[in-house]
């Protein structure tokens, strides 16, 4: 692999190089792991919601049954 020119990196760097993904969890003591889980993961972005709130009344228009949308 090359260094992009004018990159800071050298080709050592680049050649050690790894790539993980992890997430860290402030306080993960006495939970499980499906609670940690959700607690990471569990919320939705709001342009999803929005997009699934239109998908849901177009299949509604082409008589499909879906959810609704609901405040709790």
């Amino acid at each position: 692999m090359r260094p992009a020119t004018g990159s800071a990196l050298s080709r050592e760097m680049i050649g050690n190089a790894y790539s993980t993904i992890s997430y860290r969890a402030a306080d993960a003591r006495g939970l499980g792991i499906v609670e940690v889980f959700f607690a990471l993961f569990g919320h939705t972005p709001i342009w999803m919601k929005l997009i699934l709130i239109v998908r849901n009344a177009a299949a509604r228009v082409f008589g499909l049954e879906a959810p609704t949308v609901t405040k709790s």
